[in-house]
């Protein structure tokens, strides 16, 4: 099976509304888009320009969540091939990474209730993030509660009942982080064309996650690094391929 399943409850009184206040806010930080893909409602990230595209595709209904993830092979960027394995070698790296934003989304939908800053239950997956009051719009943005339909911000105000209720939210920070550190690393590509092609791609990708964390300033710094350095690595493949065809001949 080349996709990733999980089926699972969330066992929340408000369990709809809290899935899409988290499914919502965790693709948009991502960089995941709402979209039409051959028949199916998912959300896509990437056109494989940089990595295989990525999808997700999430129902709820009265708290279960069905999950499907996949990516698919590239022979242009856009024009894609046969869904990808979920393991194995091949594109081993950015399998890891998607695998972990998939746990990441997991973790979250199955964070334990927060009452008064306590959680009255113990979490069934890793949480990641940081904690927020149940309700509010992250950034100024309007959220929306359920696949597909908005909820202006008063409406949702109202919805949310007289007490707000915090809970763990995606924080993208990590991302940042990391990609300034694989922009500063690049410069190995200089004299290593390979190191810094994949630290300058790490870079611009990690970069696009983390410009929607409170560290945006680092995660562009990240993105520019990460861009100069993967340029300059594929130049000096390109002249070592030269080279080496002139020694030949």
């Amino acid at each position: 099976m080349a996709r990733f399943i999980a089926d699972f409850t969330v066992a929340r009184p408000d369990a709809d509304r809290f899935i899409g206040f988290i499914v919502r806010d965790f693709f948009q930080k991502e960089g995941f888009k709402y979209t039409e893909f051959k028949g199916e409602n998912v959300w896509k990230k990437g056109t494989g320009a940089l990595a295989a595209p990525q999808f997700i595709k999430l129902r709820f209904k009265n708290g279960q969540v069905h999950l499907e993830a996949w990516l698919r092979a590239v022979w242009l960027p856009g024009v894609y091939g046969k869904e990808m394995d979920f393991s194995g070698a091949w594109g081993f790296a950015v399998k890891e990474m998607f695998h972990g934003t998939v746990n990441q989304l997991i973790g979250l939908l199955l964070q334990p209730q927060m009452i008064d800053g306590n959680a009255n239950a113990q979490p069934q997956q890793p949480v990641y993030g940081q904690q927020q009051a149940y309700g509010q719009q992250p950034y100024g943005q309007p959220q929306q509660y359920q696949a597909g339909q908005p909820v202006p911000q008063q409406q949702a105000g109202a919805q949310a009942g007289q007490q707000q209720v915090p809970v763990i939210v995606h924080n993208t920070k990590g991302s940042a982080v990391l990609a300034l550190v694989m922009g500063l690393v690049g410069v190995l590509g200089i004299w290593v064309p390979l190191v810094g092609v994949i630290c300058g791609i790490v870079a611009i990708l990690s970069g696009k996650k983390g410009r929607h964390s409170p560290a945006a300033g680092m995660a562009t710094a990240g993105m520019v690094l990460g861009i100069v350095f993967l340029v300059i690595a594929v130049i000096g493949w390109v002249r070592n391929i030269i080279l080496f065809a002139a020694l030949l001949y």
